[in-house]
C-alpha cells in the first residue's frame, strides 16, 4: 500500500499543503528549516498517530491557528483523517471512527531515518530501547500491550519508592510480580527480534559503503544472566536509597560493534552515517519480513555526511529494494537525484 494524496491545513510552519505522490520515490527539495521535516512527520503521523518531532499534539498546531488536519489518501481506497483542537484528537480510517489507537498502531508499517539518529549511537540506551520496542510493536500487539502495562507498573513501583517514608513491602511485591511477568515476554520477544535484525544489518552496511568491515549488534540486559525476581529482591536496599528501581528490562541496551570495536571508538562520520542508513533498511526489511506488507520509508537530510560514492551507492539501492513500497526523502539540492527513475520533486518555500 503505498500514500497517493496527502494534504496538510495548519501542521506547524505550512498553513495549507497538497501533494499528489510518486508510487516510488518523492523528494522534497528546499533550504535548512524551510519545513521540509515537518512534511516528513505528516506522514509519520499517518502510521503511529503522533508526531516524532513533538511530544505534545497542541504544538503541532501551526502558530496563531486553533487545530490542524491531516487527510491521508492511499492505494486500496484506504483513507485517512486526522483532527486536532481544543486537546481533542479524531482519527478516521476508512469513514470509521478510531476509538482506541493501540490497536492501529503500525497500521501503516513506517520506518524513519533522520538526523538524530546518531543518538543511537551517541547517547544513552534510551533511544536504542526506543528502536527495538517501536520495531516489535509494529508486528507483536502483544509485545506493545505488555510494554505499556510494564511501564505502568514500573511508574507505580517507583512513585512508591520516591515518595513513601515507610515502604510497604507487600505492594512492592505486588509491583515485583508484574514486572517480572511482563518483563520476562518483553527480554524474550527483545532477544529473538534483536538477533534476527542483527543478520541484516552487515549486508546493508556492507552494500552502502562498499566495505567487508562486518558490523555486529547484541542484545545488553540484565536478565541475561539472571533471575528477575531475585534481581528485584537483591536490590530492595539499593532501591529504597535512590529512590528508583535499578533493575529490569527498563535497563536494556544494543551493542553495536565494526570488526568487534565499539563504532563510536572507530567509525569516521561517513562510516557512521553508512552505519544508521543500513540500520534503518535492515528495520526495513525485517519489518517487511514480520508484517508481510512493505514499508513506507521517510529518509530526511539525504545528503548529510555522505560523500559522493555513499550517495550513488544509496540511490542505486533505493531503487531497487523491494521491500520498500514508496520513499520520501527531503534534501536541499536535486543534484543528487538526476539519474533516479519513478520520482517526483517538489520544491519547498
Amino acid at each position: 500500500m503505498f500514500l497517493k494524496r496527502l494534504e496538510l491545513v495548519q501542521f506547524k510552519n505550512h498553513r495549507q499543503l497538497v501533494f499528489d505522490f510518486s508510487q516510488k520515490i518523492n523528494i522534497f527539495i528546499g533550504k535548512n528549516g524551510i519545513g521540509k521535516t515537518n512534511i516528513l512527520d505528516a506522514i509519520y503521523y499517518l502510521s503511529v498517530f503522533r508526531s516524532h518531532l513533538q511530544s505534545a499534539d497542541q504544538l503541532n498546531i501551526g502558530h496563531g491557528h486553533g487545530f490542524f488536519r491531516l487527510l491521508g489518501q492511499f492505494s486500496d481506497n484506504y483513507d485517512m483523517v486526522i483532527k486536532y483542537a481544543l486537546r481533542q484528537k479524531s482519527i478516521e480510517i476508512k469513514g470509521v471512527k478510531v476509538t482506541k489507537y493501540s490497536e492501529y498502531f503500525g497500521h501503516l508499517p513506517l520506518v524513519l531515518s533522520s538526523p538524530s539518529d546518531t543518538f543511537l549511537l551517541h547517547d544513552g540506551s534510551e533511544e536504542r530501547r526506543k528502536l527495538i520496542d517501536y520495531t516489535i510493536s509494529i508486528y507483536d500487539k502483544i509485545y506493545l500491550t505488555k510494554l505499556n502495562e510494564y511501564n505502568h507498573f514500573l511508574d507505580q513501583r517507583n512513585a512508591h519508592l520516591k515518595t513513601s517514608e515507610v515502604i510497604d513491602h507487600a505492594l512492592l511485591s505486588y509491583y515485583d510480580e508484574n514486572l517480572v511477568a511482563l518483563g520476562s515476554y518483553i527480554f524474550e520477544q527483545r532477544k529473538k527480534a534483536i538477533r534476527e535484525l542483527g543478520q541484516y544489518i552487515t549486508k546493508w552496511y556492507q552494500a552502502i559503503a562498499l566495505s567487508d568491515e562486518n558490523i555486529t549488534i547484541t542484545y545488553s540486559s540484565q536478565l541475561i544472566d539472571h533471575d528477575y525476581l531475585t534481581l528485584l529482591r537483591q536490590r530492595y536496599e539499593k532501591d529504597k536509597i535512590l529512590k528508583r528501581s535499578t533493575v529490569g528490562i527498563h535497563r536494556d541496551d544494543l551493542k553495536i560493534e565494526m570488526s568487534e570495536v565499539d563504532i563510536k571508538k572507530i567509525a569516521s562520520q561517513g562510516q557512521q552515517k553508512s552505519l544508521l542508513y543500513s540500520l534503518r533498511i535492515a528495520q526495513a526489511e525485517f519489518m517487511a519480513s514480520k508484517t508481510s506488507k512493505n514499508i513506507i520509508f521517510l529518509l530526511d537530510d539525504f545528503s548529510d555526511k555522505l560523500d559522493e560514492t555513499r550517495r550513488m551507492q544509496l540511490l542505486n539501492l533505493m531503487q531497487s529494494l523491494t521491500f520498500i513500497e514508496q520513499w520520501f526523502i527531503t534534501d536541499t539540492s536535486p543534484a543528487s537525484f538526476v539519474s533516479c527513475q519513478s520520482i517526483k520533486i517538489w520544491e519547498i518555500n
